[in-house]
């Protein structure tokens, strides 16, 4: 999935994730590559370029939306852009159903 590293790199999903058709398809937001380095606490937010390994990016750009990430209930360890803030971020089950815009190196 997507790292965000500036504001212009929204503009590109937000496009992207419209062309595709990808709301129709899975409700009002786009998964990106964020995740909490420690799921299980409050931990900080980072970008995870491989899923299948621990490489990991720290944020350098951030947009929440303001009170989050929040964690509620103690479960929200990955992050979403939300069409409905403005594409501003929000920390979110992993489960919940999205649309995904996925990122590859050219």
């Amino acid at each position: 999935m997507c790292n965000i590293v500036c504001s212009d790199d929204v503009v590109y999903v937000q496009t992207q994730a419209t062309l595709t058709g990808c709301f129709t398809l899975a409700g009002t937001s786009i998964w990106t590559a964020g995740q909490r380095i420690d799921p299980s606490s409050e931990s900080a937010f980072v970008w995870r370029t491989d899923a299948d390994s621990d490489t990991v990016s720290a944020m350098t750009y951030t947009n929440w939306i303001p009170g989050q990430p929040n964690n509620c209930c103690g479960g929200e360890p990955c992050m979403h852009l939300l069409r409905g803030f403005s594409y501003m971020w929000n920390d979110l089950q992993c489960s919940t159903a999205s649309c995904s815009v996925c990122e590859i190196d050219l």
